[in-house]
């Protein structure tokens, strides 16, 4: 039987075959971090459940209870969200290019999940903007997952991310969704920390 606490061990195993439900847009936390580098906070904090093998991302009134954060996409900037012990998972859809990172932030056990546009126009400035800002806050990078080539194949017409952290791993898969909400590729990374 799948489980929140084992999503992306899940998702990997194919239990979890289809996504669902996600936030209508409203946030828990929005604002610029630093205009100059292009990064600001946009997410919510949400309860990510399964209805069967369809995972659903809910938002949650507030941090707690709360499992995860569901971290918006936001054209011409670098959104982030925290990952944390006590919201472990993160999921950020709206992939059609963007690239994924996860960084270790100067407190322990936090972490940064980054989407980070790349539109054509852009190409890899804000990725450049972001790795700047990085290092001038001394967050290190653990995890860089581009996304590039997955629309349109096999059906493909969304790509979302999730993250969770357990046991000193970052586990992150990239689904493929159909129409349909069905999962119809995958790519996973698993990291230790």
């Amino acid at each position: 039987m799948p489980s929140i606490d084992t999503l992306v061990a899940d998702l990997r195993n194919g239990t979890v075959n289809a996504y669902g439900s996600k936030p209508a847009g409203e946030t828990s936390k929005e604002g610029i971090i630093d205009q100059t580098h292009k990064v600001t906070y946009r997410f919510v904090y949400m309860n990510a459940s399964l209805n069967g093998t369809r995972l659903n991302c809910n938002a949650a009134e507030k941090a707690k209870p709360s499992n995860g954060s569901f971290l918006y996409f936001a054209d011409s900037w670098s959104t982030v969200a925290d990952m944390d012990i006590n919201r472990s998972l993160v999921v950020s859809t709206n992939f059609s290019g963007c690239m994924w990172k996860i960084y270790r932030s100067r407190t322990p056990d936090l972490f940064k999940c980054v989407h980070i546009a790349r539109s054509q126009n852009e190409g890899d400035a804000l990725v450049n903007l972001l790795a700047a800002y990085a290092q001038s806050q001394r967050w290190a990078e653990v995890q860089a997952i581009p996304t590039r080539g997955h629309i349109g194949n096999n059906g493909c017409n969304e790509v979302i991310v999730v993250s969770q952290l357990s046991n000193r791993t970052i586990d992150t898969a990239v689904l493929d969704i159909d129409n349909g909400g069905r999962i119809v590729g995958t790519t996973f990374d698993l990291i230790n920390i």
